[in-house]
C-alpha cells in the first residue's frame, strides 16, 4: 500500500526567512525591524521573476548546465541489472566517483567492519543505492559552482551544503514513509535549483530594477520568492521527465501552490528533508534559530548518514 502523505496542518514550519539570510550572508534578520510588506522595487523583481519563470526557454537558461546533466545522470543510473564487478569498472574511470563510493562506504554510518581499499567491495557495501548516491552527487555538484552574480557569488557553496544535508535527511525519511529511497535522494539534490534558478532570476531583475544599498529584504517578499521557488522546482523535474515518483511530487506542489500543502508522500518527505537540513546548516553556521512548533510525534527523527566532505 502507498504510503500516505501526512495531513497539511501537521507540515512544520520552515526556516526559510532565516536559511535566506544566511544563504546571501546577510545578518540574521530582526523580526521587529524588518518591513512586513513588499516594497515598491521589490514588487518590481517579483514580477520580472514572474516572467522568467512562466516562460519555457527563459527558464531553462536560468540553468543551462542542467540539459546536458540531467538527462545522461538518469540513463546510466535506471540501470539495475549491473554487478558490483561491472559497476566498479565504471566507475573506477572517474577519481572523482571512486572517491565519493570509498568515502561513503568507509563513513561511520557505513562501517561494519574493517575499513575497505577495493572499489568492488566498496559497491557492495553500500548497494546500489549508495552507488546512485554517490553518483548523484559527483554529477550534480558542478550545477552548483560559484557563480559571479551578486547573489550566486556567496549563495551557491551554501546551497551545495544544504542540498548534500537535505539528501541525506530525505534517504532516512524515505525509509519511513515508504517512499523510493532514490527518489528521496535526487530529490533532497535537486530541490534547491529552485533556489538556484530563483536567485538568479532576482539578479535579472536588479539590472532594471537595482537593489538598494544595504537593502535588507522584507518578510513579505521572501514569502513570496519562496512560492516561485517552489514553482521552480515543480517545473524543472517536470522539463526533465523524472521518475513517476519525483513527477507526481511536483504535480502535487504545483497544484498546492508550494510544498506546505502538498499532500503526497515524496513531497512531504523533501519538505521535511528541507528543513532538517536547514537546522542543520544553519546551526553548524553558529545561527540562533527562533523557537518554533515541535515537529509530530508520527515522524520519528532520524540521523542521515554523514555527507562526504568534498569541499561542500
Amino acid at each position: 500500500m502507498a504510503a500516505q502523505a501526512p495531513a497539511a496542518d501537521t507540515c512544520p514550519q520552515d526556516r526559510d526567512s532565516e536559511l535566506f539570510d544566511w544563504l546571501l550572508d546577510l545578518p540574521a534578520a530582526q523580526v521587529g525591524s524588518v518591513a512586513s510588506t513588499l516594497t515598491p522595487h521589490e514588487a518590481a523583481w517579483l514580477s520580472t521573476v514572474d516572467a522568467l519563470v512562466a516562460s519555457d526557454a527563459r527558464r531553462g537558461d536560468l540553468l543551462p548546465m542542467a540539459a546536458g546533466i540531467i538527462p545522461p545522470l538518469l540513463a546510466s543510473l535506471r540501470d539495475d541489472l549491473q554487478t558490483a564487478q561491472s559497476t566498479a569498472a565504471q566507475l573506477a574511470r572517474d577519481s572523482h566517483l571512486v572517491a565519493e563510493v570509498m568515502s561513503r562506504a568507509n563513513s561511520a554510518a557505513a562501517q561494519g567492519g574493517r575499513p575497505l581499499s577495493s572499489l568492488t567491495e566498496a559497491v557492495q557495501r553500500i548497494g546500489i543505492l549508495g552507488v546512485r548516491q554517490s553518483i548523484s552527487r559527483v554529477v550534480l555538484k558542478p550545477m552548483f559552482a560559484p557563480q559571479r552574480g551578486s547573489l550566486t557569488r556567496t549563495s551557491t557553496e551554501r546551497l551545495w551544503q544544504h542540498a548534500s544535508a537535505q539528501s541525506e535527511h530525505c534517504v532516512a525519511l524515505a525509509q519511513v514513509a515508504q517512499v523510493d529511497g532514490f527518489d528521496a535522494c535526487l530529490g533532497g539534490l535537486l530541490h534547491n535549483t529552485g533556489w538556484l534558478a530563483g536567485l538568479r532570476a532576482l539578479e535579472r531583475a536588479f539590472v532594471d530594477h537595482p537593489a538598494p544599498q544595504s537593502h535588507r529584504f522584507s518578510e513579505a517578499f521572501k514569502t513570496a520568492f519562496a512560492q516561485r521557488r517552489h514553482r521552480l522546482f515543480a517545473a524543472f523535474v517536470t522539463d526533465w521527465q523524472l521518475s513517476p515518483g519525483l513527477l507526481a511530487a511536483a504535480r502535487a506542489v504545483r497544484e498546492a501552490q508550494g510544498f506546505e500543502q502538498a499532500k503526497e508522500a515524496l513531497a512531504c518527505v523533501l519538505w521535511q528533508g528541507n528543513l532538517r537540513a536547514s537546522e542543520q546548516v544553519l546551526t553548524s553556521a553558529g545561527r540562533r534559530l527562533a523557537p518554533r512548533p515541535t515537529e509530530p510525534s508520527s515522524t520519528p527523527a532520524t540521523k542521515p548518514a554523514p555527507a562526504s566532505t568534498d569541499g561542500a
